[in-house]
């Protein structure tokens, strides 16, 4: 079962999110059970008592110390009682305070430093920073915070006259001493604690110029006590897991599975979009052939071909988001939690009838599906409630949900055309042409190789990194149609991959390829569009 992390903020996907839900605990087991086997083998040691222990125990002390900061004015003694405590935190999770002071510039600013720990060259590795918070905002985000004046009371400089030339207190937020005087030294230090009594960030210069790091929250995981919150804060806490004295550090080798399996996740999607959009593509031009007898599908070019493939990736995207949206229902947008959308006007609906059996005609080409994505998207782009103004009349929808208009291209009527003269809102998709796209975006697959089976996608647990990178890739592709049968061929010795460039050539073609190996039929002579990269011939 995933880690509760309550009171863990991944800000801006430090690790992607899937990972975190999905598979982050499953990394930890090791680190936690060489902890455990070392209590086992010293039961009598304090020090050798599991990290996450310890920081249970330090819960009582906290609340305790709560309590007493909240009637306590005097910045002096308020950075006292918090500093005491910090240090048995501190010593919890393996690091030696030492309170210390650093000139980052000559003459100029000077901060205090808790603990810290060095390279074997004696290059700064990690700083712990401490700051303190207003008696009346202690649960301030200290990235706002400044050094505070009572912290300069026990500075050398003050009665150092070598020092006299310093000016420490520059009244600089904490962010910005990190970002223009802390990681641009010469020899800036990899990573960054920033602890307050209320909040411990965790920053990794490698990750901050996109303000991706972690923040805990103390009072919520001391509060709760859950055994699964206290383990994971003491995983990526922990001095071992950010500076061993020897390995490779845990923190790094979690990095390295996070982007590994986002990776993963990605590729699956990819390939579903990638089928989808030649799923929408040639029911596009079935519609436009069949049923609106347009004549220009009888002789396509090139702009042809490149318009149908854009307006087909943004109707596929806006799927994707609505998905995403619906998925996250903490970010307040779309009213998932309200019944009558839920049952009556969202994708997650329409995901239930996935594999809903179409089996006669009329089940199979009717418009349910399609008429209920157009709905949805009207409702999107003009809004619904009292401050929306939408076209669909007041008796359509109850009132017990709200959407605020999204006046963007994504959802723009105008802007998601077949052709240069064709709105996508003429074009009409039949329900087992739907069906198919909603179950490919739906499922991906779990495990590799044989052992792959399918599981449902969560899109809850995908990052919006890798949501992007789905879109990026299928830009790469462009669409063509084809003036007979072809198909895809690749190197014999190589494994099939969908979304690397492909070849089509063919029939007659085929014996010039005694090396290679056909992937699948590619398309039927003027049945519509395939995407094809650019490559030599195998």
């Amino acid at each position: 079962m995933a880690f509760d992390l309550t009171g863990i903020t991944n800000h801006n996907e430090y690790y992607s999110q899937h990972y975190l839900l999905a598979l982050f605990d499953g990394d930890l087991k090791d680190v936690l059970a060489r902890w455990e086997q070392a209590a086992s083998d010293h039961p009598d040691s304090e020090a050798h008592r599991p990290p996450p222990a310890r920081l249970r125990s330090l819960a009582s002390p906290y609340f305790r110390l709560h309590n007493r900061l909240n009637r306590l004015r005097d910045a002096d003694a308020r950075l006292v009682e918090q500093a005491r405590w910090l240090a048995e935190w501190l010593i919890a999770l393996g690091y030696t305070p030492q309170s210390t002071w650093r000139t980052l510039t000559p003459g100029g600013l000077r901060i205090p430093v808790l603990a810290s720990v060095d390279k074997p060259s004696g290059a700064p590795l990690l700083w712990v920073l401490p700051a303190l918070a207003p008696a009346d905002e202690p649960d301030q985000d200290p990235l706002t915070l400044t050094v505070d004046d009572a912290q300069y009371a026990n500075d050398p400089a003050k009665s150092d006259p070598r020092e006299s030339l310093l000016h420490p207190n520059a009244k600089t937020p904490w962010e910005e001493v990190i970002t223009r005087h802390i990681f641009t030294l010469d020899e800036p230090p990899r990573w960054v604690l920033l602890v307050s009594f209320g909040h411990i960030c965790l920053i990794d210069r490698t990750k901050w110029p996109e303000r991706r790091y972690l923040s805990f929250n103390l009072q919520d995981i001391l509060n709760r006590k859950e055994e699964g919150t206290l383990r994971a804060t003491a995983a990526l806490l922990h001095r071992e897991s950010i500076c061993p004295t020897e390995g490779f550090a845990l923190l790094d080798s979690l990095d390295e599975n996070s982007h590994r399996h986002a990776f993963s996740v990605s590729e699956d999607l990819k390939d579903a979009v990638r089928e989808c959009v030649e799923l929408l593509a040639n029911e596009a031009v079935y519609f436009m052939r069949e049923v609106r007898k347009d004549a220009v599908f009888s002789s396509p070019d090139k702009d042809l071909e490149r318009e149908l493939t854009r307006g087909c990736l943004r109707y596929l995207y806006r799927l994707i988001f609505i998905l995403y949206l619906e998925a996250r229902p903490s970010l307040g947008y779309l009213p998932i939690k309200s019944e009558e959308y839920l049952k009556g006007y969202s994708l997650e609906s329409l995901r239930d009838l996935e594999l809903a059996a179409l089996d006669t005609d009329v089940e199979r080409n009717g418009l349910f599906f399609d008429r209920s994505i157009r709905l949805l998207f009207r409702l999107i782009f003009d809004g619904y409630g009292q401050d929306a103004q939408t076209a669909l009349g007041s008796a359509s929808i109850r009132d017990e949900f709200q959407i605020a208009p999204l006046k963007s291209h994504l959802f723009d009527p105008d802007n998601v055309r077949l052709t240069s003269k064709t709105r996508f809102d003429v074009v009409r998709f039949r329900n087992f042409i739907l069906r198919d796209v909603i179950h490919r975006l739906s499922l991906g697959k779990q495990g590799r190789g044989r052992n792959a089976r399918a599981g449902r996608i969560s899109y809850a647990q995908l990052g919006i990194n890798q949501l992007g990178a789905v879109y990026e890739n299928l830009l790469a592709y462009t669409g063509f149609f084809a003036k007979t049968d072809l198909y895809e061929v690749k190197p014999a010795d190589e494994d099939h991959d969908p979304l690397k460039h492909a070849y089509f050539v063919t029939e007659a073609e085929l014996a010039q390829y005694n090396g290679a190996s056909i992937n699948r039929r590619g398309i039927n002579a003027g049945l519509g569009l395939m995407f094809q990269g650019f490559c030599a011939p195998c």
